[in-house]
């Protein structure tokens, strides 16, 4: 249909829907980032005749209207939120380790901490430590069923692959080495190939348990994961809704959150209406800024004028007004005669 197949211009010419998925991972500066990249998509299709409409999807945010809005620098979205996704029971259980004692004196200080803090220090037992006993003990090698699958949640990557290995290590203890090989770490970090061969033996049921950073808490639908072991309360509503929503899909879920010692975490092991007022209560809102100067002429202007040979007082409708501030100091207001681009 277009003669031109050198350039990306049959993709803007053809350009309809443009869906942004999980929106509310675009925060902060990176957020405001992305909405001057969106800016420029706009401004692009235009000059190849196209009008893209623009379809966001989230889970869990406070302010979705506000904040596609924001990124898009559109105001013409209505909210579709008859939440019909497929869910059973899902209980949530919260653990508090209980003080060290001397049956725990032979793990490492290294291993056995939180937020490389040793447990000596803490008093308590890891919450790593009682995310390995739940995860062999009670859901892979229990003698009085099949093995469960499962997901962990760590808040770094050098713990999930110390997880990793701590978890193969008392599956090997209980007997059952040859569970080792079905638990897996995961990490954003992982090359490309790696990550789809990961992503690959979760479906396909190879590996039993998966231990990740946040890098699985958006965008994967394993139907049959039945357990999920949160290390430590995430420190947000919508990532703790996130990640207890891995499980209890096709069946019934159970969400262990294993808190550490600091104060809020021991807060929410000692109040369970406070969890559930969070569960119950409205996600946070994000906050980007798109129209900061230093970032809208980083990512946004800078950039423009590059892709269609300049900027012009009409790229406000993109841009906003630094557009006029930018433009006017270069060539002075804008008027009837003087709109072409710089």
């Amino acid at each position: 249909k277009y003669k031109d197949k050198s350039t990306w211009r049959a993709f803007f010419k053809g350009l309809r829907y443009v869906v942004i998925d999980e929106v509310h991972a675009y925060q902060g500066v990176f957020g405001s980032n992305v909405g001057n990249v969106l800016r420029r998509l706009r401004r692009l299709a235009a000059h190849y005749g196209a009008s893209p409409q623009f379809l966001a999807a989230s889970a869990t945010i406070g302010n979705p209207i506000e904040l596609v809005t924001g990124l898009t620098g559109l105001d013409e979205f209505t909210l579709a939120d008859d939440d019909g996704s497929e869910r059973r029971k899902r209980t949530i259980l919260v653990c508090n380790p209980p003080p060290r004692s001397e049956d725990h004196a032979e793990v490492t200080d290294e291993e056995d901490s939180t937020d490389g803090v040793p447990d000596d220090d803490l008093g308590r037992v890891a919450p790593q430590t009682i995310a390995i006993e739940l995860a062999a003990s009670a859901a892979l090698a229990s003698p009085n069923h099949p093995p469960v699958r499962g997901i962990g949640f760590c808040r770094s990557r050098n713990e999930v692959f110390g997880l990793t290995k701590r978890l193969q290590a008392r599956l090997k203890d209980l007997k059952r080495a040859d569970l080792g090989a079905a638990v897996a770490p995961y990490a954003a970090t992982f090359l490309a190939r790696d990550r789809v061969e990961a992503e690959g033996k979760l479906r396909d049921g190879s590996t039993l348990a998966v231990i990740s950073t946040n890098a699985l808490e958006l965008g994967i639908n394993i139907p049959d994961l039945s357990v999920a072991l949160l290390v430590g309360y995430p420190g947000q509503i919508s990532s703790f809704r996130q990640r207890a929503g891995r499980v209890g899909r096709a069946g019934e879920g159970v969400v262990v959150l294993i808190v550490g010692d600091d104060p809020l975490q021991q807060f929410i092991a000692g109040d369970a209406d406070t969890l559930q007022s969070l569960l119950d209560g409205r996600p946070e809102e994000v906050v980007i800024n798109p129209e900061a100067s230093q970032i809208a002429q980083r990512y946004g202007l800078g950039p423009a004028q590059a892709e269609l040979d300049g900027i012009s007082f009409e790229d406000a409708e993109y841009f906003g007004p630094i557009v006029d501030e930018l433009l006017s100091t270069v060539t002075g207001p804008p008027d009837a005669e003087h709109h072409g681009r710089q």
